[in-house]
């Protein structure tokens, strides 16, 4: 039952399923502006210019939203790489302390590691919008760092610490990266271009006049879907931590929690 009701969340959830259901909305106010507010009879002349106008639109107008899908797309798909990849340099990182040959130390360092996973995990959605919590993730990097300065003052120091110099500077970029990324948003003005843009090619739907009102209220629910469907697309890939295809950490724990079993 758990499952079937999860499934219905994310259906009702999904941006498709809202273009639906705002779409319907549209065949009785098609209907109604036809009936009893459109109801003049407009000139040959009159048709010709709508026509030519939803024309001349749409095929910027089609340019614009290819151009934005790409971008939010694109951009959803860095941030979650950019997990990854940071994913990848703690994995890296942990995988070269096992040679630490002070027990003390290593045992530091996984207990840092540990503290960073939890607050990563904890915080993804908001640390790089909030000054605390990034000292917070730095605090817990410089504390490994003086952890390595620490093992290279150590006899058996050597090229094992600069190594672990080196990851750790690996792994201080990719987190750079992924606050970075994370923090990217579409800008707002291209948003609201977007939905004037939107309104000017959907509004000349409703003032034709079809031969038949089902074909009319076919070619406006489906305007209507197609619109409101990519532009709720949009705005869930412009918000990487949130909606349907919000980024989440799973693959920090199978990368990380389930190999390194040694933390706690």
């Amino acid at each position: 039952m758990r499952n079937i009701g999860r499934y219905l969340i994310s259906l009702i959830d999904n941006p498709i399923t809202k273009g639906l259901a705002f779409s319907l909305w549209t065949i009785p106010l098609y209907y109604y502006l036809n009936s009893y507010v459109f109801n003049v009879t407009l000139s040959s002349d009159d048709y010709n210019n709508i026509r030519q106008f939803i024309e001349w639109l749409g095929i910027p107008y089609g340019m614009l939203m290819a151009l934005m899908l790409i971008n939010v797309w694109t951009q959803f798909d860095t941030v979650g790489r950019a997990f990854d990849r940071e994913a990848d340099s703690i994995l890296a990182f942990y995988n070269s302390i096992i040679l630490v040959p002070n027990p003390k130390i290593k045992r530091a360092l996984k207990t840092n590691i540990y503290h960073y996973i939890e607050h990563v995990k904890a915080n993804f959605s908001t640390e790089f919008a909030d000054v605390r919590l990034k000292r917070e993730g730095n605090k817990i990097l410089n504390e490994i760092l003086e952890l390595i300065v620490a093992s290279t003052k150590a006899k058996s120091g050597g090229s094992l610490s600069l190594e672990l110099l080196r990851l750790h500077n690996d792994w201080v970029t990719d987190r750079g990266e992924r606050l970075s990324f994370s923090s990217q948003r579409m800008p707002t003005p291209v948003m609201m271009l977007y939905f004037i843009a939107s309104f000017l090619w959907l509004a000349p739907f409703f003032i034709l006049k079809f031969s038949s009102p089902f074909i009319g209220m076919f070619f406006i629910g489906g305007v209507t879907l197609l619109i409101i469907s990519i532009g709720l697309i949009m705005n869930d890939l412009d918000k990487p931590f949130e909606g349907a295809w919000g980024v989440n950490l799973d693959a920090w724990d199978e990368l990380l929690v389930k190999k390194i079993d040694d933390l706690q």
